[in-house]
Protein backbone atom coordinates (compact mmCIF):
# COMPACT_ATOMS: atom_id res chain seq x y z
CA UNK A 1 0.00 0.00 0.00
CA UNK A 2 1.82 3.09 -1.06
CA UNK A 3 0.37 6.82 -1.07
CA UNK A 4 0.43 6.42 -5.32
CA UNK A 5 -1.90 3.39 -5.04
CA UNK A 6 -5.11 4.48 -4.59
CA UNK A 7 -7.26 1.45 -3.69
CA UNK A 8 -11.10 0.98 -4.57
CA UNK A 9 -11.42 3.74 -2.31
CA UNK A 10 -8.83 6.54 -0.79
CA UNK A 11 -8.97 9.44 1.48
CA UNK A 12 -7.01 11.62 3.49
CA UNK A 13 -7.88 14.80 5.31
CA UNK A 14 -6.51 16.87 8.05
CA UNK A 15 -8.63 16.60 11.32
CA UNK A 16 -7.92 17.32 14.95
CA UNK A 17 -6.90 14.58 17.27
CA UNK A 18 -10.00 13.31 19.77
CA UNK A 19 -7.96 10.67 21.17
CA UNK A 20 -4.24 9.54 20.58
CA UNK A 21 -2.66 7.94 17.91
CA UNK A 22 0.56 6.72 16.58
CA UNK A 23 2.15 8.06 13.52
CA UNK A 24 2.52 4.95 10.60
CA UNK A 25 5.91 7.11 9.96
CA UNK A 26 7.87 8.16 12.92
CA UNK A 27 5.80 6.37 15.32
CA UNK A 28 5.66 9.38 17.25
CA UNK A 29 2.43 9.86 19.62
CA UNK A 30 0.33 12.35 18.14
CA UNK A 31 -1.50 14.02 21.51
CA UNK A 32 -5.29 14.51 21.56
CA UNK A 33 -5.54 17.98 20.46
CA UNK A 34 -3.20 17.88 17.92
CA UNK A 35 -3.66 18.12 14.24
CA UNK A 36 -2.91 15.12 12.55
CA UNK A 37 -3.52 13.35 8.70
CA UNK A 38 -5.87 10.89 8.33
CA UNK A 39 -5.39 8.63 5.49
CA UNK A 40 -7.99 5.81 4.36
CA UNK A 41 -8.24 3.46 2.10
CA UNK A 42 -9.71 -0.01 0.54
CA UNK A 43 -6.48 -2.33 -0.43
CA UNK A 44 -6.78 -5.49 -1.37
CA UNK A 45 -11.11 -5.58 -0.26
CA UNK A 46 -9.56 -4.58 3.25
CA UNK A 47 -9.78 -0.88 4.71
CA UNK A 48 -6.63 0.17 6.46
CA UNK A 49 -6.23 3.74 7.97
CA UNK A 50 -3.07 5.52 8.52
CA UNK A 51 -2.36 8.67 10.60
CA UNK A 52 0.54 10.32 9.83
CA UNK A 53 1.69 13.11 12.04
CA UNK A 54 2.01 16.99 10.23
CA UNK A 55 5.32 16.89 9.74
CA UNK A 56 5.15 13.10 8.26
CA UNK A 57 2.72 13.87 6.48
CA UNK A 58 4.17 16.88 4.11
CA UNK A 59 8.05 15.26 4.05
CA UNK A 60 6.49 11.99 2.38
CA UNK A 61 4.76 13.89 0.12
CA UNK A 62 7.74 15.66 -0.54
CA UNK A 63 9.77 11.98 -0.78
CA UNK A 64 7.45 10.71 -3.13
CA UNK A 65 7.38 13.62 -5.52
CA UNK A 66 10.94 15.02 -5.62
CA UNK A 67 13.40 12.31 -4.39
CA UNK A 68 11.64 9.32 -6.20
CA UNK A 69 11.09 11.47 -9.27
CA UNK A 70 10.82 9.05 -11.99
CA UNK A 71 10.12 6.13 -10.07
CA UNK A 72 7.20 4.18 -10.80
CA UNK A 73 5.80 3.56 -7.22
CA UNK A 74 5.87 5.55 -4.48
CA UNK A 75 6.84 4.78 -0.83
CA UNK A 76 4.64 2.56 1.21
CA UNK A 77 3.05 3.58 4.50
CA UNK A 78 5.21 3.49 7.21
CA UNK A 79 7.97 3.09 5.06
CA UNK A 80 9.53 6.52 4.75
CA UNK A 81 12.06 6.16 7.81
CA UNK A 82 13.76 3.25 5.66
CA UNK A 83 13.11 5.37 2.14
CA UNK A 84 15.28 7.59 3.55
CA UNK A 85 18.22 5.62 4.96
CA UNK A 86 18.38 3.97 1.33
CA UNK A 87 18.62 7.95 0.10
CA UNK A 88 21.42 9.48 2.63
CA UNK A 89 25.20 9.29 2.46
CA UNK A 90 26.24 9.17 5.64
CA UNK A 91 24.64 10.34 9.29
CA UNK A 92 25.53 14.01 8.31
CA UNK A 93 23.78 13.75 5.21
CA UNK A 94 20.68 16.57 5.02
CA UNK A 95 18.32 14.69 4.29
CA UNK A 96 18.96 12.68 7.42
CA UNK A 97 19.12 15.38 9.41
CA UNK A 98 15.85 16.50 8.12
CA UNK A 99 14.20 13.21 9.13
CA UNK A 100 15.18 13.57 12.51
CA UNK A 101 13.82 16.98 13.17
CA UNK A 102 10.27 15.09 11.04
CA UNK A 103 10.62 12.58 14.08
CA UNK A 104 10.40 15.05 16.52
CA UNK A 105 7.23 16.49 15.12
CA UNK A 106 8.85 19.51 13.60
CA UNK A 107 7.06 20.75 10.26
CA UNK A 108 10.00 20.87 7.65
CA UNK A 109 8.18 21.00 4.59
CA UNK A 110 5.01 22.78 3.72
CA UNK A 111 1.66 21.77 1.24
CA UNK A 112 4.01 22.64 -1.56
CA UNK A 113 6.99 20.65 -0.50
CA UNK A 114 8.94 24.05 0.40
CA UNK A 115 10.26 24.42 3.47
CA UNK A 116 8.73 26.03 6.14
CA UNK A 117 9.86 27.47 9.75
CA UNK A 118 8.70 25.71 12.66
CA UNK A 119 6.24 27.92 13.62
CA UNK A 120 4.47 28.01 10.26
CA UNK A 121 1.69 25.07 10.07
CA UNK A 122 0.10 24.19 7.40
CA UNK A 123 -3.53 24.09 7.15
CA UNK A 124 -6.27 23.00 5.08
CA UNK A 125 -7.10 19.82 3.19
CA UNK A 126 -5.41 18.74 0.26
CA UNK A 127 -7.98 17.38 -2.29
CA UNK A 128 -6.85 14.07 -4.11
CA UNK A 129 -5.01 13.87 -7.04
CA UNK A 130 -4.84 10.82 -9.04
CA UNK A 131 -0.99 10.00 -10.28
Amino acid sequence: MSHCEYGTFYTEKRVLARKEHTCCETHRTIQKGEYYWRCVGVWDKKLSAFPQSEAAYHFARWINKEVRRGGFECVEFGGIGEEVGQEIAGLDDPLWLEWLEVCKGVVTRGPAGCNTTKNEQPTGEVPHEPA
